[in-house]
């Protein structure tokens, strides 16, 4: 249990250092916010496609086995 909340304090301290420097970099926090909402948005598309893809290819799978002469 103190090996996990060690993890999450240093995954949490890391996210800290990273916005402190993104807004010394960019002028202020708010412009920092805005980065890194920009970037977790387009993430969040990339992963978005993956899954459809990912379902796409299941269901084309799936239809090949059951359907084989098609």
């Amino acid at each position: 249990m103190r090996g996990i909340l060690i993890v999450f304090v240093s995954i949490a301290a890391i996210l800290g250092i990273v916005l402190m420097v993104l807004a010394v970099r960019d002028g202020g926090f708010g412009q920092a916010g805005r980065v890194v909402d920009r970037q977790v948005d387009e993430a969040g598309v990339e992963a978005r496609r993956a899954v459809e893809q990912a379902g796409d290819a299941i269901e084309r799978t799936t239809d090949r086995a059951t359907n084989p002469g098609n």
